[in-house]
């Protein structure tokens, strides 16, 4: 079942009436703020590919409608903790959860045991779900985010087996015009987006969020 604009919404402002807890604020302002997100990411020129991710269009008028009324996923590639490369498109058929977190950010740390459980409870990205971190090392005095290694180190300290891929240009932030941590994206089979949950996930939304796939 395609989900168009609306129902898109629909799921977003569901998601987030079930969450109780409020996300880490902008990541280039104050803490404490809790600013939404868009739900359409704009693409950013740079080394990191951030075309849509679909399947092979066709040139059916019904074809051109579906992708029409749906929002894809911006593509890129990263490597994660283990310098394993990862290509959003190469998943194309698998269910997608996407999280972009920040060791600083106290409502993220919340989560990651969660996610963890949820990882290795769904096959370790083997099987029909694919779980993918994203951080943002930075070598910046000015910025919160340790650097590649001290995100590396804290990921191990912590037990995260599942990939987190390092943006280190945000450019993949950027693109998924992320401006509140943690900020999750649930994309379907095709690359759609189905929805987006900028806050801390229990298992109580993550269920919820999968049950709107095809």
């Amino acid at each position: 079942m395609k989900i168009n604009k609306n129902k898109s919404i629909k799921i977003i402002i569901l998601l987030i009436a079930l969450s109780l807890l409020i996300s880490c604020a902008d990541r280039d302002s104050d803490p404490e703020s809790n600013e939404p997100l868009s739900s359409t990411g704009s693409s950013v020129s740079t080394e990191a590919t951030t075309e849509p991710v679909s399947e092979t269009s066709t040139s059916t008028e019904s074809s051109q409608t579906s992708q029409d009324d749906e929002i894809f996923a911006p593509d890129f590639t990263l490597k994660d903790q283990n310098g394993v490369e990862h290509t959003l498109s190469d998943y194309l058929g698998k269910k997608i959860i996407i999280n972009f977190w920040a060791t600083w950010c106290g409502p993220c740390r919340a989560e990651l045991p969660l996610l963890q459980e949820y990882y290795v409870e769904q096959g370790s990205n083997e099987e029909d779900l694919v779980l993918l971190g994203v951080a943002n090392p930075s070598t910046d005095a000015l910025s919160q985010e340790m650097d590649e290694a001290g995100l590396k180190g804290f990921i191990k300290e912590n037990g995260l087996e599942y990939p987190t891929l390092m943006d280190h240009t945000g450019v993949v932030f950027g693109s998924y015009a992320v401006s509140a941590l943690p900020t999750s994206f649930f994309i379907d089979t095709d690359g759609s987006i189905v929805g987006y949950f900028p806050g801390t996930l229990n298992r109580e939304i993550i269920d919820y969020a999968m049950g709107q796939f095809k």
